[in-house]
């Protein structure tokens, strides 16, 4: 089995069509399906079934298609990394991250980097947490912000301890108390994330055995923050992403507080470029310095 064949797999499967993956690999149609066809017949099994409506993958190709996806990112890595051996350098850092540290961290962090480095590109990943842990599985970031503790391959720096603070209106009851209880989120009207992307909010509510009375489900923090400054509900959000919240909404301490590790999760040891670990080392140094830890 080669990388060639899973690649024909791979991409048939996303783009839908043997035709289509045939021009972006540069190869026919026949090369494609023959491709495959081995792959198959090395395996065992058949990956999918084709048809005039398309690709539709069988059991054992849903379970071999995020490895072979695996394997691909791995090769394009290994061959980054082996042409940054020969020029002795890379430029290219690939970041995954979560929007509160888009926003708020990793602006600066990347203008006084290029300082230093002028000549860096960043690619960006910005997604939930769902999709960040996979991007740092498959080898398809070199650094990862993620909330702690999390399953994933490499090694972990923790970073800051970020509170998580309720938001009601300011014309709520609740409003008028000093903290709010935890408790009060079974009763008044949640506004929540998606569940892949409020990872923070669910581990508070699981850990005090609080069921939230969901009303509203978003994917945006900031559309969460409007819906509260609307009198929608309520909602509990990381305190950097509050910089710059609207006067019609309070933010308050949580009863017990609650916060979150933010941390940043690097290649194992050798595996890492050089730049790579100068980033980490710059990012850690960048934190330590902004939030006097």
């Amino acid at each position: 089995m080669t990388v060639k064949q899973y690649k024909a797999f791979v991409i048939a499967v996303e783009e839908g069509s043997l035709s289509k993956a045939g021009e972006k690999l540069g190869l026919t149609q026949g090369s494609v399906t023959q491709l495959i066809a081995t792959l198959e017949k090395e395996l065992g099994f058949s990956l999918c079934s084709r048809n005039k409506a398309g690709i539709k993958l069988t059991k054992q190709g849903e379970k071999l298609l995020p490895l072979m996806r695996e394997i691909i990112s791995k090769e394009k890595r290994l061959l980054e990394v082996v042409d940054a051996i020969n020029a002795k350098e890379s430029n290219i850092i690939r970041l995954a991250t979560f929007s509160s540290v888009a926003v708020n961290w990793l602006p600066s962090i990347m203008k006084e980097f290029s300082l230093l480095y002028p000549n860096i590109e960043f690619d960006i990943k910005d997604g939930g947490y769902g999709e960040i842990l996979e991007y740092v599985n498959s080898g398809a970031v070199d650094l990862a912000f993620v909330s702690l503790p999390c399953s994933v391959s490499g090694d972990i720096i923790p970073l800051l301890e970020d509170r998580i603070l309720a938001l009601v209106p300011t014309s709520h009851p609740l409003a008028s108390v000093d903290k709010v209880p935890i408790k009060a989120f079974e009763k008044e009207p949640v506004i929540s994330l998606a569940s892949d992307t409020d990872h923070d909010s669910r581990k508070v509510f699981s850990m005090h055995n609080v069921k939230p009375n969901i009303k509203y489900v978003t994917g945006d923090d900031y559309a969460m923050i409007a819906m509260v400054e609307n009198n929608l509900g309520i909602c509990i959000q990381p305190e950097l992403l509050l910089n710059n919240v609207s006067k019609k909404v309070k933010v308050m301490e949580l009863y017990p507080p609650c916060n979150r590790t933010i941390g940043l999760v690097v290649p194992l040891g050798d595996f890492a470029l050089d730049i790579i670990k100068k980033f980490a080392k710059f990012i850690e140094e960048w934190v330590k310095k902004n939030y006097n830890r």
